[in-house]
């Protein structure tokens, strides 16, 4: 009985993972939300579909940073969804992308937006305290898989 119900979990979260969805929300995992200006869109894969980039946050971050810490608090995801003929796709997640709500310094949040133009994903973060800085990184999805083109610090 228990092994039955293990082998339906795994299925479940194979097909809710692989299946194509009509709305880029349902992506959207328990807990999280997607950051102000964490949504970009355009056709990255030159399909002539529209694709979707997520930038998500965990809720609680909403807490305080002393209550909680930055060890508790789940990483940011960045998610990229494909188009196609039925729905959207998952191609990328990635837990590394996107810098932590602290990690800006006295500036606070350091993500400041994504973009995608001419099939280039940008992702900018700005932060520090009396000294400024920035991080532009682009990237291009390319035979068949996603690589690093620019990254201006």
């Amino acid at each position: 009985m228990k092994k039955g119900l293990i082998i339906s979990t795994i299925l479940i979260s194979l097909s809710s993972e692989s299946c194509a969805q009509l709305d880029y929300r349902s992506f959207i995992p328990a807990g999280y939300d997607t950051l102000y200006e964490g949504v970009a869109r355009g056709d990255i894969n030159q399909d002539g579909l529209e694709d979707f980039v997520i930038a998500l946050y965990h809720n609680m971050e909403l807490r305080s940073y002393e209550e909680l810490g930055d060890d508790t608090i789940p990483s940011r995801l960045l998610y990229i969804l494909f188009g196609g003929k039925e729905g959207y796709n998952l191609n990328l997640t990635s837990s590394q992308a996107l810098l932590c709500k602290h990690c800006g310094g006295i500036f606070g949040d350091p993500f400041a937006g994504l973009e995608i133009k001419n099939r280039v994903l940008t992702i900018y973060h700005y932060g520090g305290s009396n000294w400024r800085w920035a991080y532009t990184h682009k990237f291009r999805y390319q035979e068949n898989d996603w690589k690093l083109i620019g990254k201006t610090v």
